[in-house]
């Protein structure tokens, strides 16, 4: 396994990592789905061979935010370290951004553990509180 800067989007590959995630929001529109890569700030992606088998993409004002947008990891491919491979490598390559920011699903209870082994800290344990809007 090989991760490395995504640039040229083979988006079959990223749409079959959705699809098996069950993302279905994410694939409903074909323009936005290529639209939402192109946008982003940085993405790489975990290679077995030349198959994709993970991506993390991030948005960023390059200086104080880094948020984490998307990470997911082929189910036939997870407890492998991939995820956490993938993360590091995104936090390592923008290290110089002070936030890091991601959000999780709240019954997500695996997830929640695997950013905190991460490093990642609750917002209120970090004596912040988050707010989201979804129209």
């Amino acid at each position: 396994m090989h991760i490395k800067s995504i640039e040229k989007f083979d988006f079959d590959q990223l749409k079959t990592l959705y699809k098996d995630a069950g993302w279905k929001a994410y694939l409903k529109d074909d323009t936005a789905f290529r639209t939402m890569f192109h946008a982003s700030y940085d993405v790489y992606g975990a290679y077995d061979n030349s198959q994709l088998v993970g991506v993390i993409r991030a948005i960023s004002d390059k200086a104080h935010i880094l948020y984490i947008q998307d990470l997911l990891v082929l189910t036939s491919h997870r407890r492998r370290g991939i995820g956490k491979a993938l993360l590091n490598h995104m936090v390592a390559a923008n290290q110089k951004i002070r936030q890091k920011v991601l959000i999780t699903d709240l019954d997500d209870l695996n997830a929640q553990a695997f950013y905190e082994a991460c490093g990642f800290k609750k917002a209120t344990d970090n004596s912040v509180k988050c707010y989201i809007r979804f129209d």
